[in-house]
């Protein structure tokens, strides 16, 4: 009998999945439960993927009191960075995928992507710390001027020949919605891809809890996707004939995150009974 633990890679966003957009009471106890499961778990791995860039994720991390991951993503899958004690943040990049993201983008620069989407109406760049070397965003309305702007910048971008990823989402403050203009062929999927692999996890098996739009493609890309109860409309929406693979927590936030992985955790104990494996 093989008893030993599945080595898994539970990959998650940060804001409105492992803590809430406000302060909530029930958070304390949801994260009780998550550092238990995460002790219990030996063949666990965790990772945090977010769109934030890493001062502000490790400041959310502190906040919320939440444990430090085993990786961290930042930037909406454009930066990788691996625990480093000796840095001042606690974090250092991992050069190898920042190289990845520097021949993805094939010689163009976010100030270019700038150049060539300036003027696009209802199109407003972001403040400067929300921008990145991989990364260029914006805020548009929540409105058919808003899908005017997104099928503008599809336009201009397809000019380069480069076919630039486009990350069109609601942020969980925002009253606009957030466009993400990213590497060719790379999102929040790509970053939890690459972690899977990396020596610090040797994953066989990827989970990804997420509540927005931006959330889909690691979702659907992962062996297990887990939806919170507090998702956002859009995500749920895109998500009407979703695969078996994705499942939707009846619980909101990090509650849902323990919810789901209790449930694929059970699921593949299942599947390894009836294979002769458990």
């Amino acid at each position: 009998m093989n008893t030993k633990p599945l080595r898994r890679l539970l990959a998650c966003d940060l804001d409105g999945t492992m803590f809430p957009a406000a302060p909530d009471p029930t958070h304390a106890e949801a994260l009780a439960a998550f550092i238990a499961l995460r002790a219990a778990d030996t063949g666990l791995a965790v990772a945090y993927v977010t769109g934030r860039h890493l001062v502000s994720a490790v400041e959310a991390m502190a906040y919320w009191s939440l444990p430090k991951p085993d990786l961290l993503s930042c930037d909406v899958g454009t930066a990788v960075y691996l625990s480093d004690m000796t840095a001042s943040s606690g974090w250092r990049r991992d050069e190898d995928y920042a190289v990845h993201m520097h021949e993805a983008m094939g010689g163009v620069t976010a100030h270019d992507i700038e150049t060539l989407l300036d003027g696009v109406p209802n199109l407003v760049l972001q403040e400067a710390d929300r921008q990145s070397e991989f990364k260029t965003s914006y805020t548009l309305p929540r409105d058919t001027s808003g899908a005017a702007a997104v099928t503008e910048v599809r336009r201009r971008l397809s000019t380069t020949g480069a076919g630039f990823s486009i990350v069109h989402s609601t942020g969980v403050y925002e009253d606009d919605d957030l466009l993400d203009i990213l590497p060719p062929g790379v999102t929040k999927a790509s970053a939890v891809a690459y972690m899977s692999v990396c020596a610090t996890v040797a994953s066989t098996f990827t989970l990804f809890a997420g509540d927005s739009r931006n959330d889909l493609d690691p979702l659907l890309a992962s062996d297990g996707g887990i939806v919170v109860a507090n998702a956002r409309p859009a995500l749920l929406d895109a998500l009407r004939s979703a695969p078996e693979s994705v499942y939707l927590a009846k619980q909101p936030h990090l509650y849902g995150v323990v919810e789901g992985t209790l449930y694929f955790s059970a699921k593949s104990r299942q599947s390894r009974t009836l294979k002769g494996d458990g």
